[in-house]
């Protein structure tokens, strides 16, 4: 071999820019060529050290030197390490025999910054990794103006064409913009020679408190454990061995090294499982994995992992969404100024108050936020103090029901809750308080008077068993900032919940009506019900508003009504007055059964729906269980079973008294059974105006304060059984039966029974067809409206009260009920020993003594005589009651509101003692309770029946007879007077009714009786079923032929007429005349005379009037007998009122 080819195989790559054409080096060739120099001869002479660093292989005859320079000192390193193990790494002895750091040990310690600041900050988004492309710098340099840069263009090639570059991948390291390094096939990093120029504002720092890349030569046993076990690995698994000769042998010797004789224990762990990293992941460029000469760099993995076993701040949910593995969301942290010194924050250290700052403006979405103290590194959700409470509170102008509604405070409060619902996310109602109410101490509110603080304390229980206490204080001195003011009447609100509970655990029936009053403009409520939904939120709950009292100028009360369709757990109430203000409603709802097969308790209910009055009973039994009369109840509910409840504390009402007023008139009673009560006015109370359609609660419902406030009100709506006048009478009926439906539901099912219960409705047999057809449908319209099963079984108010006497009747005695109510009286004959059953029903009742005749102009002048009669003897005898009783004249609709008003407070309108004192207008009762008991006579006759031995006199209406006399022997007497007349020779030649001996007896509670006996009906598998007879009153009469409008003759209309004068004669009968002296009373022959003179007149009017909306075809329902008497009783009664007024010595007034 000659010694050109043996120095060829001695020395390696030289690197030279010599022009060939110029001056010719020993190959010939220019750039890095073979043949050059030994890189072993790289460190003679080396001596900088420090700051110098950066200008070594800067001037070396190579572009790429200084890649060369990092591996020539770990090779000088690692020999001093061979020749002193223990020693080497650290440096070398001087004069004065102390080790100490050479140039080689300092260039080793800035390569090991490098490869420490990727490991650290690898991940950090500053940090760049990018691809050196040789073909695209080479391109570029041979397209630039400077021939100097293909010079460049050409070395680089040459470079990378043979030897340790050859095919390698390099990568660049860059800060920012800035390259500050890159990759290595010889040392594996390498760094700038401008790094120092790059970072010198920087400051960069190693996990064991080193300073990277300054003048301190610290070896790789003196750094973080993390790094150092990262490289250990590296050694076992990336690393070439130590004697394979390849450039990278001199990094994995000095690694191997380190362990072996600086790190023995954590070597140790190392080589018991050398590729179990942690905490590390691969560095990356572009989505690819950075490798050099195929070894994988790594970074520290400084993704935070948040769980139970690395942080005490997690919260801890009770919501269902969280419960039993159900969520993969990540359950937020939650974080405080000040944080805890007992828990561990993250990434397993404590909160540091000085580094740990919570911003003051967070990304509304949690999932978007960074924790505190991690930069940008660790995004993950936290919640803080903003997060849970409003940043104002709301104070109204009474104290707050914290008996039904949350307020977090043992004591009386006028502050809404100023939660978030971001709280309902996480956790239940059931946290604040339990069945009972009994509040708990997660939220606790405390009011300071004398310092005007609110304080909010929310203790949410943490992972590991800890918690961690939220709270904020509030400012509520006058003008504060921090509170809206709604304490002034004039810019208040309230509102009202209906009904009051909760089914569970189906809740698909549970609606509600939210009557909300206000003062102040603005004002929203919202409901919600959480659910298993991902991140846990709640769904608002679908409802119907809309306003129904507005603004005026005799108030400036509004009232919205709101419809909410299904159940909810909270409210948030907001205001709006330039920006918004919420709070909370948490409402304390009693939890009741849902299903009916676990129901303790069957309720059964009857309703006697009446033109004047109506009355509902109920029975509550144990499952088909027969029940008697003593079980029979009037509808009532009491405090602890109460249908609606209101935000406010009773006491708190005064305050805010406008809304008190209309909650009575628009809701319903928060009791029911003592002031207000069955039987009651049958009227609504709804809008002022034509409303178009009728809707419950939104325009109209039931009238329950009818009787305390008619005299203040002209929007009570009365006759609305029988008004065909009024385009929206099936809606009222229907809006009037779905409220009392709602109401028996809820009496039910807070009472251990269900949505499901059994319902009697009694109706007058007199009702026409289309009539009762439009009944029922009203009743069908309710029961789809309100969410509830109705068993809906119809009795006729004539049958029922058989029943509530049905005890104490003799076996085998005829039996008579007469129910008289304000628009129908039905009679009712029972024969229990010949089985006989019979019904006779007529459009004649108390509303024709007291109302306005047929004219419906008559009825808007409210001129019946007794009201007349009644004004001027008593009217100005009533002292403070004057007042009321104006008003009601002005307000009241008919004349037999006027007069039903006015017998509901007989204990100071003395009507009844009024009525008495004038025998002239106590004609009208004795002519009507008359006409009663003799078609009663002719009914029996033209049925031929046997005189019934008892007769009981139910309904409303009937209470007028005790006018005549309260002694029930006494009607016995008068009503045996009539039968006898009736049965003689010249009028209806009966036999049994001469003979008749009937025993009258009247019920304690007359309205009560019907809706009662329909209950007690539900006891018998065949309740009985009477014929519907019909007997239309008129001589000669065929009981087997069918009225029709058409049948309607003149000579029909002269026989009725004829019968009814036989009728009138009556009233000179001696008999009669006896019973009535005894009484006090008797019926001239100037008032008999009129009604004989108006008794053709009048019974026009009534065959016109019920035949309105008919064909000539169809059957007529009512007996024509009462027609001449319907219209005459008003016209007498206006002409008697002038005498009797005089007679009194009352102010007679036109």
């Amino acid at each position: 071999m000659s010694d050109k080819e043996q120095n060829k195989k001695r020395v390696s790559n030289f690197f030279t820019n010599e022009n060939p054409e110029k001056a010719t080096n020993p190959s010939g060739d220019y750039g890095i060529i073979p043949n050059a120099i030994e890189p072993t001869h790289i460190n003679d002479g080396l001596t900088e050290r420090g700051a110098g660093l950066g200008k070594l292989g800067s001037s070396m005859p190579s572009p790429l030197a200084r890649l060369f320079l990092f591996s020539a000192a770990l090779r000088e390193v690692n020999d001093l390490e061979g020749r002193e193990p223990g020693e080497g790494h650290i440096g070398k002895p001087n004069d004065e025999n102390k080790l100490e750091p050479t140039p080689y040990h300092d260039l080793v310690g800035e390569m090991l910054d490098m490869l420490e600041f990727v490991f650290k900050y690898g991940d950090e988004p500053d940090f760049h990794v990018q691809r050196w492309d040789l073909g695209i710098e080479c391109e570029a340099l041979d397209n630039s103006k400077v021939a100097a840069h293909h010079q460049l263009a050409s070395a680089l090639r040459s470079a990378f064409e043979f030897g340790v570059l050859k095919g390698q991948t390099i990568y660049l390291f860059k800060w920012k913009d800035d390259v500050i390094g890159g990759t290595s096939p010889i040392s594996l990093v390498y760094t700038s020679a401008n790094l120092r120029s790059v970072l010198k504002n920087m400051r960069f720092t190693g996990d064991a408190g080193n300073i990277l890349f300054s003048d301190e030569a610290l070896p790789l046993h003196k750094r973080d454990k993390a790094f150092r076990e990262y490289l250990y690995r590296l050694r076992y698994t990336d690393l070439p061995g130590v004697g394979d000769g390849t450039p990278l042998s001199q990094l994995s010797r000095y690694v191997q090294d380190s362990a072996a004789n600086y790190d023995p224990a954590l070597n140790a762990t190392v080589v018991s499982n050398p590729s179990d990293y942690k905490g590390v992941r691969n560095l990356q460029s572009q989505g690819s994995n950075v490798k050099v000469s195929g070894v994988q760099l790594r970074v520290s993995d400084h993704t935070v992992v948040i769980d139970p076993t690395t942080s005490d701040y997690i919260l801890k949910p009770s919501a269902k969404y969280y419960q039993h593995g159900e969520s993969d969301t990540k359950v937020p942290m939650i974080l405080t100024k000040h944080g805890d010194d007992g828990l561990i924050y993250a990434a397993g250290r404590k909160w540091n108050t000085n580094s740990d700052k919570i911003d003051k403006v967070l990304p509304k979405d949690i999932y978007d936020r960074h924790l505190p103290g991690f930069g940008q590194q660790v995004k993950y959700p936290y919640l803080t103090v903003s997060d849970f409470f409003e940043d104002k509170v709301i104070e109204v102008s009474y104290e707050v029901n914290k008996e039904k509604f949350f307020t977090g405070c043992e004591k009386q409060l006028s502050f809404l809750l100023p939660l978030k619902k971001i709280f309902f996310d996480y956790f239940n109602v059931s946290d604040l308080y339990d069945e009972d109410g009994k509040y708990s101490k997660m939220l606790v509110v405390e009011y300071d008077e004398d310092r005007s603080k609110l304080t909010v304390k929310l203790n949410l229980p943490l992972v590991n068993g800890h918690s961690i206490c939220l709270h904020k204080t509030y400012d509520t001195s006058e003008c504060s900032e921090e509170k809206l003011d709604c304490y002034d009447g004039a810019r208040t609100f309230d509102f009202a919940v209906f009904p009051f509970y909760r089914l569970e655990p189906d809740t698909s029936h549970n609606v509600y009506n939210v009557m909300l009053g206000k003062t102040i403009d603005g004002v929203t409520m919202k409901f919600f019900e959480p659910t298993s939904t991902p991140k846990g939120t709640s769904a608002e709950v679908p409802v119907v508003g809309k306003h129904r009292t507005f603004k005026g100028k005799n108030s400036q009360l509004a009232t919205d009504h709101i419809r909410v369709n299904g159940a909810f757990s909270y409210a948030e109430l907001t205001i709006s007055e330039g920006s918004e203000v919420s709070a909370l409603i948490l409402p304390i709802f009693k939890k009741v059964n849902s299903n009916p097969a676990v129901a303790t308790q069957e309720f059964l209910f009857s309703i006697d729906f009446g033109t004047t009055n109506t009355h509902v009973s109920y029975v509550m039994s144990k499952q088909g269980m027969p029940f008697g009369h003593n079980q029979v109840k009037s509808f009532n509910y009491a405090e602890d079973d109460t249908q609606m409840v209101m935000f406010n504390n009773k006491e708190g009402a005064r305050e805010f008294g406008a809304f008190a007023t209309a909650l009575k008139r628009e809701l319903v009673p928060s009791t029911f059974g003592e002031t207000i009560k069955f039987p009651m006015r049958t009227a609504t109370y709804q809008v002022s105006g034509t409303p178009n359609g009728l809707e419950m609660f939104f325009n109209t419902n039931i009238g329950f304060n009818y009787g305390e406030d008619i005299s203040r009100s002209s929007d009570y709506k009365t006759n609305i059984k029988w008004d065909r006048f009024d385009g929206n009478a099936n809606e009222r009926m229907s809006t009037y039966f779905a409220q009392m439906l709602w109401m028996m539901k809820n009496k039910s099912v807070l009472n251990d029974g269900s949505d499901s219960f059994k319902l009697v409705v009694t109706y007058p047999i007199s009702m026409r067809p289309n009539d009762l057809n439009n009944f029922k449908n009203a009743w069908n319209n309710a029961i789809r409206e309100v969410q509830c099963v109705v068993d809906i079984r119809y009795r006729t108010e004539s049958v029922a009260p058989y029943y509530s006497y049905l005890a104490g009747l003799a076996y085998g005695e005829p039996y008579a009920n007469m129910d008289i109510g304000g628009g129908t009286t039905d009679i009712l004959y029972v024969n229990p020993f010949s089985g006989e059953a019979n019904v006779f029903s007529a459009f004649f009742a108390a509303n024709d003594l007291w109302n306005d005749g047929i004219d419906r102009v008559n009825r808007a002048l409210k001129a019946n005589g007794f009201v007349k009669y009644y004004n001027a003897v008593q009217g100005k005898m009533l002292g403070d009651k004057r007042a009321d009783f104006e008003a009601v004249l002005n307000t009241a609709s008919s004349s037999a509101d006027i007069i039903s008003y006015l017998f509901a407070n007989d204990n100071w309108s003395r009507l009844s003692n009024t009525l008495q004192r004038s025998p002239k207008m106590m004609q009208l009762p004795v002519i009507h309770f008359s006409a009663l008991a003799f078609y009663m006579a002719y009914a029996l006759h033209m049925a031929e029946l046997d005189v019934p031995r008892n007769l009981s006199f139910t309904g409303m209406g009937s209470k007028y007879i005790k006018l005549l006399s309260s002694a029930e022997s006494d009607i016995s007497r008068l009503v045996n007077a009539i039968f006898h007349y009736a049965g003689k020779a010249d009028v209806l030649d009966n036999s049994k009714l001469q003979n008749a001996s009937v025993n009258v007896s009247f019920a304690p509670n007359p309205k009560e009786v019907t809706a009662m006996g329909a209950l007690i009906s539900l006891n018998y598998d065949k309740p009985i079923n009477p014929s519907e007879d019909i007997y239309f009153g008129y001589e000669e009469e065929d009981p087997e032929k069918t009225m029709r409008y058409q049948n309607i003759t003149a000579d029909v209309q002269d026989s009725v007429v004829r019968l009814f004068r036989k009728f009138t004669s009556m009233f000179q009968s001696e008999e009669v005349l006896d019973v009535l002296s005894d009484f006090g009373y008797s019926v001239d022959e100037d008032v008999t005379g009129k009604l004989s003179q108006y008794a053709v007149q009048s019974l026009r009017q009534m065959k016109d009037s019920s035949s309105e909306g008919q064909k000539a075809t169809d059957k007529l329902k009512e007996p024509m007998f009462f027609w001449p008497l319907k219209n005459s009783l008003y016209i007498i009664g206006k002409e008697l009122s002038d005498g009797a007024i005089i007679e009194i010595g009352g102010n007679k007034k036109d």
